[in-house]
């Protein structure tokens, strides 16, 4: 699945299943992403600034660049 560049600020994802999708330059800044899955997935220069990102699984990302100020991690 290929989002980049796509504008996700404010989106409740909550649950949402990402895992090897391509959010490069994506913004999800104080975006919900409550136990989202993504793992594998490509987040390089993405904005995560202010996302919730409490229970995500990340393993496997790839976070080069990514922006992650105040996100909210439980």
């Amino acid at each position: 699945m290929n989002l980049s560049y796509a504008l996700l600020s404010g989106a409740d994802l909550a649950g949402v299943s990402l895992s090897g999708a391509n959010l490069s330059d994506t913004e999800f800044v104080s975006a919900g992403l409550t136990r989202a899955n993504l793992e594998g997935a490509y987040l390089s220069r993405t904005d995560l600034s202010g996302a919730n990102l409490s229970g995500v699984t990340m393993s496997g990302a790839v976070l080069t660049s990514a922006q992650m100020d105040s996100v909210v991690r439980y």
